[in-house]
Formats: C-alpha cells, sequence, structure tokens
C-alpha cells in the first residue's frame, strides 16, 4: 500500500491534474461519439505531453468513463421518483430509469406503480437548443412513458420528501408555488423566479454565501469554516448531493492538503467528473471550473472572473447581464436570504410571500439589464480577431471587455444575413434576420409546445424587435405561438391575409396563391422569397389544387429552395408541380410520434425520382442559409452543409 502513495504522490499524475482533468472532460464530452478512440487519442496525447509512467493509470481513469453506470430495462413499471418535475418525474428501480409524464405531481422519494405508453426521447436538434435527450441519456433514461395510471405503494421516508408533502398541503396557492420553486427548484409557474440565480447549482451556492456573510463578523474564519461544512452537509442530505455541494466538500478537504492551487483545482474536477459524470455540461460544473481555473492563471482575478462570467452567460443561456455580474456576491447574499425567509415560512408559520415576492421583483428588475445573444456565431472570429490585435496593449483587459459588449449589444457576432428553418416539431417556423439585426421576419411559429425552440433562437440571435410576422393559415402547428410572440417581442406588423407584394426593409415577397376559400390549408399564404440571389419557396400547407393553379398561373416559375408543402404530406408535392419548379434542394417541417407520419414515401419517391435532395428538421435540427456575400452556405445543427448557387 505504500508502494502505491507513494508512487501516486511523486507520480506527474498529480503534478499534471489540470491537464487530465481537460483531457478527461473531453472524454466525457466525446464518448457518445467516439468512445473508445476518444480515450486513446486522450492518452496518447498525456503521454506525448508528459513522457510519464502514469499514462497506464491515466489510460485507465479515462476508459472507466465507458463503464456503463445504468441498464435499460423495457418491462419497469415502478420504482423510486428521485427527480420531480413540474408534470413529471424520473424514477428509479435499481440501475433503470424512466422519465414518466403524469398529471398528479409524485412525491419524491416515494415508490409508485404506473402503466401507460413508453417512447424513446428523441433528439431536439437545433443550433441554440437544449438537447432533452443527451442531457436524459447521461442520467440513464432513453425512454418516457405518458402515464395512464400512477398509484403510490410506498410512502417517502426521505427529508426532502416529506418537506414535499408539507408544502403541498399548504391551501395558499401563491405560497405554495413559492416554496416548492425555492425550496425544491419544482417550478409550477413559468412567471416566478426567471433568473438562473434560482437554478439548483446557483441557489446552494447562495446559502453558503449568505452564512458567510452573516457570521463573518461574529464568528472566528475557523469556526465559520466549520459551519460551512456542516451546513454543506446537511444540504447534501437534504437534497441527496447535488453536484454544486459535493465540490464544495471535495475543494474543503483538498484545502487542507499538500498540493497547490492548480493542483487542487485539477484533482477537484476529476474527482467530481468521476463521481457525477452526467453533470460536464451543467451551469454548476461549468461555471465555478472556470472561475476556478481563472483564478489559478490570472493576475487580475475580480477582472477575468467579472469578463468570463459574461462570456460564459452568453455560451450558457443566450444573454449576459453587465449589472448583475457586477452585484453577483450581494444578489447571491438576497437570494440566501430568500431561501432562509422560505424555510421560517414553512417550519414556523411566518407567512413570507410579500418577502419572496419582492425579492422575486428584484431579480425581474436585474432582468431589464440582459444583453440578449449567444457569442457562438459567424462574428466570433472577428471578436477573436479584435483580442489578437489588443493583446499587448497596456489596457488589453478593458478593450476585451468594452468590444465584447459592443459585440452582444449591436449583435455583432451574428453579421451575415440568415434563413432558418427551425426544428419546431409537427409545425412550421422560419424566421429570417438581416445582417446586424436591420431586420427580423418570422414566417409562421409552430405549435405552444414549440415556443421554446422558437424563442430560444430568436434570443441566441439577439432578437428583441421583429418586424414582420406572416402567418401562413390559421392551423395549430402554424400559428400556435402568435399570441405568446406578440407579448413577448415588439412586433411591427403581422400578416394573415393574402397580399399580391409586401416590401420591407431588405426583403420582398410575393404571396403566389390565388385561392381564396374556406379551406384553411388550400387558401394558405404562399411566399415566394428572394434571398441573396437564390429564391425560396415558402407553401405552407397548400395541396395539390393551389399547386396546380400556381402553375397554370406562373409556367416559367422556378425556385432554389423549396419548403414542401403540409410537411410532405402526400396531399401536395404533386408532380406537375414539381417538375415546374425544379428545386435544387427541398425543405421538409416535421417532428417525431405524429399521425400521419410525414413525409410521406410517395413524395419522397417523386423528389428522388427528379434527384432532388430533401432535409428534414427531425433528422437534421435547425436548417439555415447563411449569405457570405454572395455565396449562400447551407447549414445544418448535424453539421452538414453545402454551397448554394
Amino acid at each position: 500500500m505504500k508502494r502505491v502513495i507513494d508512487y501516486f504522490n511523486g507520480s506527474t499524475i498529480v503534478e499534471q491534474s489540470l491537464l487530465v482533468a481537460v483531457l478527461l472532460f473531453l472524454v466525457l464530452k466525446a464518448q457518445d461519439t467516439l468512445g473508445c478512440i476518444g480515450v486513446v487519442l486522450a492518452t496518447l496525447f498525456y503521454y506525448l505531453r508528459t513522457k510519464d509512467k502514469s499514462v497506464f493509470l491515466v489510460c485507465l481513469l479515462f476508459a472507466s468513463c465507458l463503464i456503463p453506470r445504468y441498464q435499460y430495462d423495457p418491462t419497469m413499471h415502478e420504482g423510486r421518483v428521485i427527480k420531480v418535475y413540474t408534470n413529471s418525474a424520473i424514477v428509479q428501480d435499481g440501475r433503470s430509469r424512466v422519465f414518466v409524464q403524469t398529471k398528479k405531481m409524485p412525491i419524491l422519494d416515494s415508490t409508485i406503480q404506473f402503466t401507460g405508453k413508453r417512447k424513446v426521447i428523441t433528439s431536439s436538434l437545433g443550433f441554440y437548443e437544449f438537447d432533452f435527450q443527451r442531457y436524459m441519456k447521461h442520467r440513464g433514461v432513453t425512454e418516457s412513458v405518458y402515464c395512464e395510471s400512477m398509484k403510490e405503494i410506498q410512502e417517502t421516508t426521505s427529508l426532502r420528501g416529506k418537506v414535499q408533502e408539507s408544502i403541498l398541503r399548504i391551501d395558499h396557492d401563491t405560497k405554495r408555488d413559492l416554496l416548492l420553486n425555492i425550496l425544491l427548484k419544482i417550478r409550477p409557474r413559468n412567471d416566478m423566479f426567471d433568473s438562473f440565480l434560482n437554478d439548483a447549482g446557483f441557489s446552494y451556492a447562495s446559502i453558503l454565501l449568505w452564512c458567510n456573510a452573516s457570521l463573518k463578523y461574529f464568528v472566528t474564519d475557523r469556526k465559520r469554516e466549520v459551519i460551512d461544512v456542516v451546513v454543506s452537509l446537511c444540504l447534501g442530505v437534504l437534497y441527496h448531493m447535488p453536484y454544486l455541494i459535493l465540490q464544495h466538500l471535495i475543494y474543503i478537504c483538498l484545502k487542507h492538503t499538500k498540493y497547490n492551487g492548480k493542483e487542487r483545482c485539477g484533482l477537484g474536477m476529476i474527482i467530481g467528473m468521476l463521481v457525477m459524470p452526467e453533470c460536464i455540461d451543467t451551469a454548476s460544473f461549468l461555471v465555478p471550473s472556470v472561475f476556478r481555473l481563472v483564478g489559478c492563471f490570472s493576475k487580475h482575478k475580480k477582472f477575468d472572473t467579472y469578463y468570463t462570467s459574461l462570456c460564459m452567460q452568453s455560451y450558457l443561456f443566450h444573454g449576459m447581464n453587465p449589472v448583475l455580474c457586477l452585484c453577483y456576491r450581494q444578489v447571491m447574499v438576497v437570494v440566501g436570504f430568500m431561501y432562509v425567509v422560505a424555510w421560517l415560512s414553512l417550519l414556523v408559520g411566518f407567512d413570507g410571500t410579500v418577502v419572496l415576492t419582492s425579492i422575486d421583483t428584484l431579480l425581474s428588475f436585474f432582468n431589464r439589464f440582459d444583453l440578449k445573444g449567444s457569442l457562438l456565431g459567424f462574428g466570433l472570429p472577428f471578436y477573436l480577431l479584435c483580442v489578437f490585435v489588443v493583446r499587448k496593449s497596456n489596457h488589453k483587459r478593458y478593450y476585451m471587455l468594452g468590444s465584447l459588449l459592443v459585440f452582444q449589444l449591436f449583435g455583432l457576432f451574428h453579421p451575415f444575413a440568415t434563413f432558418t428553418f427551425v426544428n419546431v416539431g409537427q409545425g412550421d417556423g422560419m424566421v429570417y434576420c438581416a445582417p446586424f439585426q436591420k431586420e427580423t421576419i418570422i414566417f409562421d411559429t409552430g405549435k405552444p409546445s414549440a415556443y421554446r425552440h422558437l424563442s430560444g433562437y430568436l434570443d441566441a440571435k439577439g432578437i428583441k424587435h421583429v418586424d414582420l410576422m406572416c402567418i401562413s393559415h390559421q392551423d395549430l402547428d402554424h400559428c400556435g405561438n402568435k399570441e405568446t410572440l406578440k407579448d413577448v417581442y415588439f412586433i411591427d406588423e403581422v400578416i394573415e391575409e393574402h397580399r399580391e407584394v409586401v416590401k420591407t426593409k431588405t426583403l420582398t415577397l410575393y404571396d403566389l396563391n390565388t385561392i381564396r376559400c374556406e379551406d384553411e390549408n388550400r387558401s394558405s399564404l404562399v411566399h415566394l422569397v428572394k434571398f441573396n440571389g437564390l429564391e425560396l419557396l415558402l407553401m405552407g400547407d397548400a395541396d395539390v389544387v393551389t399547386e396546380k393553379e400556381i402553375v397554370h398561373k406562373y409556367d416559367a416559375l422556378s425556385c432554389d429552395v423549396l419548403k414542401l408543402s403540409h410537411h410532405g404530406s402526400n396531399t401536395g408535392s404533386c408532380s406537375d408541380f414539381l417538375d415546374l419548379v425544379k428545386p435544387h434542394v427541398a425543405i421538409v417541417s416535421s417532428g417525431p410520434y405524429h399521425l400521419y407520419h410525414h413525409p410521406n414515401p410517395h413524395v419522397i419517391e417523386r423528389l428522388n425520382k427528379r434527384r432532388i435532395p430533401y432535409l428534414d428538421t427531425f433528422e437534421e435540427g435547425d436548417i439555415t442559409i447563411v449569405a457570405i456575400g454572395k455565396k449562400n452556405v447551407l447549414l445544418t445543427s448535424k453539421y452538414h452543409f453545402a454551397i448554394l448557387s
């Protein structure tokens, strides 16, 4: 044993713990696509960098990430509730897990029996989309069950389960919803605590910060550290050791070792990733880890932490809040106080509704300073070029920060015109963005359940104002988010009736459909859009009758990109119409589990017969056409691309 300890203490693996941590992170990120190849590449890189015999230990470390932690059980129909959302829960039985959608909220750590139809959880592909499938897969969940019946067969015995039962017994709706949100992170309503600071990881950190701030002037540093450990352990027991609390306890332990700051940072990240590898994509892992890395290498920690926090916000939340970042520690203490008030309200009958709603108002006030937009855009290389130019300046940090805010404020991270077919599932939702946010046009909005897909794309692009919204017809999968978008975004004009020509700042839209009747599909707006030398034809849900009328009236019509009518249904895309327009590529907007199995095989056969390639949003995710000068590049969320002439 002593020889093993001496080997570990004297090996390069501790000295290179930061390198090992970064490589382990990359192995975990790439395990779904590269698997064993990722382990081999990471091990080879480590050996070439260190030339140390610890490479065998590092290889075993990387390989351990590929060992499956969960197993699939198609017969599972009962288990313990380990996670509760608003209308759903994750249920576990042994090493098997399933996502259960239910109308009644189950109790944490109770055992339930359920019946219902199983479905494989599919990926929601999108350029800026939260991938629910990947999130669930890393937690051992691959299937969902829409619960037809649910019965509790064993009551909860855990502390958090008892807390949930106590909250649900409260008659006052607002108070009950507030306490569920604050104490258990179950959000019954979307209009409260709309801030990332109330996310699970950040809220736990706020409790620790509040304790530290409250005791700073009354007890010694040594006693505060003991209290900090006790509070962390209590939170760990109550919430079954969430990642941020685990990470915090790991670093407290490492603080009392002989290792230096960089070694402690690397070892802490390695231990955390090995214990909870599913958390590597979460803010509770990424934000503290990046801040600790900044602390290891930066000589200007406060400034660099502020700058890094803005970049992390833009990457994770598609927006940044410079004012909130300046007041971060103070606001976090207030959030921690909110948590204490919530506990008092639950345990001693204190009515803290007024205090809690006041804090909610404060957090909402800071939301006014949000700068929407993701730095992941075609303008990012230009920003990095600016950083490279000022790298030797005496005030380089201020130039970097100033240019970051300018890029974010004026949409410079997205400098090119784009036309995007957003993956809204079974429905239509398309967005045109002119360069530098000069103009935004929305064509259809998808059904209500797809709102977050469309709004997420708009927010990532930094769009707050929409110049024009065109609704092809009144079917719910085309206009389902019309009113919601009106409430959230400033929309100048909405077109729902036929207008032969519509001229905007940068586009001209031609409505080719002359049919006016009671049939919504037949009367759909059919827009021809001329975009950077391309002709895009958006068919709505137009049927064969509409298409033949267009063929009769426009005998010289052609297009480069055809959005197939009615999601590729056999009611449209007739042979005569395809022979007339001769598109270079066809786009299908469809989703999973639809009753009509779009796109129709007969339509696909017609496309193949004419050698017309097609892309489906269900398979490819978001599909966008980017105008770069006179060239048009077609990109998909699956990283497929083509040049459209």
